[in-house]
C-alpha cells in the first residue's frame, strides 16, 4: 500500500470536511491506478496513515462503494473495483441524461439578470481562452455547469449532479492531445450552450449540453485507452 505522506494530495487536504478529503484522495488514487483492482483497503491502516479516526475513513469507503469504486466485504475491508471503459461510459451516459435535462429545465427559469451573468461569463471565458489561461478555463467550466444545475430548480438533480461532477475520472489521465485544441473545443461548446440558453430554446440547449458531455466522454475514453497501452508497454 502506498505511503500517504509521499502523495502531494495529502498536503492539499485543508479545507473540506475530513470525510470529503478522504473521499477525494482515495478516489484519485483508485483512478490513477495506485490502488489496483482487487486490492484491500483496511480501515485501521488508512486511519493510521491519514492520522484520523476510523469513523471518517469508514464513511469515505461507504461513499466510494456507492460510486462503485470499492466493495465492502466482511473480514476483508474494502476491495478496489476495476475501472474500465464500461465504468467511464456509464458515468458519462448518466451525466448526458441529467445535464441535458438540467439545461432544458433551466431555460424557462432564466431572468434578465441571468442573461447578464451568461453574457459576462462568455466574455470572461473568451478572454481566458485568448490567453490560454487553462486554470481560469477550468473554473469557468465548473461555474457554467453549476449555474445550469441550480437554475433547473430541481433540488434532487442539483444534489445528484454536484456528487457526479466531483466523481469525474477525466482529470486523472494525462493529456494525449493538444490542450489548446481541447480548450478550443470546450469553448465552442460552451458558446453554443449559452447561445441556446439566451434564446430560451430548451430543446436546443438540451442537445448542446448532451453534445458537450459526450465530447468529454470520448476524450476520457481516449485518455484511458492510451494509459492502458502505456501500462502494457511497461510490462
Amino acid at each position: 500500500m502506498p505511503t500517504f505522506e509521499e502523495n502531494p494530495m495529502v498536503n492539499a487536504i485543508q479545507v473540506k470536511p475530513v470525510r470529503e478529503q478522504i473521499i477525494d484522495l482515495l478516489r484519485t488514487l483508485i483512478y490513477k491506478g495506485v490502488y489496483k483492482p482487487g486490492q484491500e483497503l483496511r480501515q485501521e491502516l488508512l486511519a493510521q496513515q491519514l492520522g484520523v479516526s476510523r469513523m471518517p475513513v469508514r464513511e469515505a469507503l461507504l461513499a466510494l462503494e456507492a460510486e462503485n469504486l470499492v466493495e465492502l466485504r466482511p473480514h476483508r475491508g474494502a476491495v478496489v473495483m476495476a475501472i474500465d471503459e464500461s465504468f467511464i461510459t456509464d458515468y458519462y451516459d448518466m451525466r448526458i441524461m441529467l445535464e441535458g435535462e438540467a439545461a432544458y429545465l433551466a431555460c424557462p427559469n432564466l431572468t434578465e439578470e441571468d442573461d447578464h451573468y451568461l453574457n459576462r461569463h462568455l466574455e470572461q471565458e473568451t478572454q481566458a481562452f485568448a490567453t490560454l489561461d487553462h486554470t481560469s478555463l477550468r473554473k469557468f467550466n465548473a461555474d457554467l455547469h453549476r449555474f445550469i444545475w441550480e437554475h433547473s430548480r430541481n433540488q434532487r438533480l442539483i444534489k445528484t449532479m454536484t456528487q457526479y461532477y466531483n466523481m469525474s475520472p477525466s482529470t486523472v489521465y494525462k493529456p494525449v492531445m493538444n490542450q489548446n485544441t481541447y480548450a478550443q473545443n470546450v469553448f465552442s461548446q460552451h458558446n453554443e450552450i449559452i447561445t441556446e440558453l439566451l434564446r430560451r430554446d430548451a430543446d436546443a440547449a438540451r442537445d448542446a449540453m448532451r453534445h458537450h458531455i459526450d465530447a468529454s466522454k470520448q476524450r476520457t475514453l481516449a485518455l484511458y485507452r492510451v494509459r492502458k497501452e502505456e501500462e502494457k508497454g511497461g510490462e
